[in-house]
């Protein structure tokens, strides 16, 4: 249970391995994340499935609001995803083909946030997720691990919060979250996967066309 975790209520990428220090817990004992963050690598994905066996068994759901930015091998793969017609040999593509069976069962749900207007910003910048387990346990944190396009980490700080020490904090960012979910927000609208891409709202980033 995530209860049964030993969590701080701040990590530093200074002083701390955030990934194997606070994520790496949450994700083996949780069974539901929810995650906003401005920008999404499918690779992210991937390695959650070949890392957390729970994940890619079905123990674990997930939903992902995420910026409407996307390097374009992952806007091509994950169209084939959601379309249920992506196939492709290797480790990768194993990978790849259980996350197109975990799509197609609504464990993976990814929505996408766009801009409501054009005097809007044009980036998506919540960073908030919630782990959560089967006996109601949940926490929250806002920030993320960020890495560079060359790979290079970057300063970061994630503030935690657990249902058990800071219950309003936590029902706050699930409300958050969940009023974004339901398309509630003015600033934004949300937008199934599927939905942006046939209406052609996702959007290329410029680390592609530097980093191609």
């Amino acid at each position: 249970m995530l209860r049964d975790l030993t969590l701080k209520i701040e990590y530093n990428s200074e002083n701390d391995d955030i990934l194997r220090d606070f994520f790496v817990p949450c994700f083996s004992a949780c069974t539901t994340f929810d995650r906003c963050v401005d920008y999404f690598a499918l690779k992210n994905l991937v390695s959650l499935v070949d890392g957390f066996g729970d994940f890619a068994a079905g123990n674990v759901r997930m939903r992902l609001i995420v910026g409407h930015k996307f390097g374009i091998r992952d806007v091509n793969t994950l169209s084939k995803i959601f379309l249920g017609t992506y196939s492709k040999k290797g480790s990768d593509g194993i990978a790849l083909d259980r996350i197109m069976g975990m799509v197609q069962q609504k464990r993976v749900r990814i929505r996408i946030a766009v801009p409501a207007s054009d005097e809007s910003s044009n980036v998506f910048n919540e960073r908030l997720g919630i782990f959560g387990d089967d006996s109601g346990n949940m926490v929250a944190f806002s920030g993320t691990l960020v890495y560079s396009p060359e790979g290079e980490r970057e300063f970061e700080t994630v503030d935690v919060f657990t249902s058990w020490n800071d219950p309003e904090r936590v029902a706050r960012k699930r409300r958050n979250f969940q009023y974004l979910w339901e398309d509630k927000a003015k600033s934004v609208h949300i937008h199934e996967f599927a939905d942006a891409d046939r209406r052609g709202l996702l959007k290329y980033s410029s680390e592609w066309a530097v980093h191609r």
